[in-house]
């Protein structure tokens, strides 16, 4: 059996988390998709979040910041902070701004730098992404001492590896189901330019829609099974394996492996780095 665990899920089964004291605001700037939480950095809890597409308006954003801003624990703006991970400079700005509006002025990027609790053994570690940073940060606080396997699947599917002593090996990247099908579809156009649905595709299929949801999310799945039984022999096979990501739900009821599922891991994580930049 597969754990899954998120903040929801806590809210509604121990009614202590409701005295959770967010202090920081986390903002995920995603490929497809804008990411903001409240987050209790002390307990590692994200306690409110809100998604939105980027295609979302400037209204729109505003309504999603202020969701998510106005009930954190009855504090006033301009004692929370905010840490902004991903997007482009432009994106970063915009958000920045409308976080100024709201009252937030305590405004950090994420961004790797040699001073932080994990230690990063990448070729150019500035170039990594803000999201595995982000990971890697909550998993290595989240579970110390452990050999963890690091899996975030959306966009982009990474699988990332960080040792007992707190040093992140690198990964791998492949595409997201998404992200497939629309290269299925872009690179012979007589294929239908599907959405993943959830629900469970035939094997062997009966159509081509079928045939392609099926072909996709097996062979994620398959690989995902393949990359964590190889770090299970680089990494010793004692280990835990994190997922998240908006893709992770339509994956993971096909894989073999046990994993840890916390939807937040991001949200937390890129909060996590205010303390760690402190």
């Amino acid at each position: 059996m597969r754990a899954t665990f998120d903040s929801s899920t806590f809210q509604g089964v121990f009614p202590m988390l409701r005295k959770n004291a967010p202090d920081t605001i986390a903002i995920d700037i995603g490929n497809t998709c804008l990411h903001v939480g409240a987050v209790d950095t002390a307990r590692r809890v994200c306690c409110r979040r809100a998604d939105l597409p980027l295609s979302g308006t400037i209204a729109r954003w505003t309504g999603l910041l202020d969701s998510v801003i106005t009930p954190a624990a009855g504090k006033v703006p301009s004692m929370l902070r905010a840490v902004i991970a991903g997007g482009s400079r432009d994106m970063a700005q915009r958000v920045r701004t409308l976080l100024r509006e709201s009252g937030i002025t305590d405004c950090t990027d994420l961004a790797w730098h040699p001073g932080l609790p994990v230690r990063f053994c990448y070729k150019k570690p500035h170039l990594l992404g803000a999201d595995r940073i982000a990971d890697a940060l909550y998993a290595a606080a989240a579970y110390p001492k452990r050999n963890i396997i690091i899996i975030d699947a959306g966009t982009a599917v990474t699988v990332d590896a960080l040792t007992a002593e707190g040093e992140f090996i690198g990964g791998v990247i492949f595409p997201g189901p998404a992200t497939q099908l629309q290269s299925l579809h872009e690179a012979a156009p007589a294929l239908p330019l599907l959405d993943i649905s959830k629900r469970t595709p035939l094997l062997p299929g009966t159509s081509t829609e079928e045939c392609m949801r099926s072909g996709v999310l097996h062979a994620i799945a398959g690989g995902l099974d393949h990359l964590v039984g190889r770090y299970r022999q680089v990494l010793s096979r004692n280990c835990t394996v994190l997922a998240t990501g908006g893709g992770w739900d339509t994956v993971k009821k096909y894989i073999a492996f046990k994993s840890i599922e916390n939807r937040d891991m991001a949200l937390i994580g890129t909060a996590m780095f205010h303390k760690a930049e402190r």
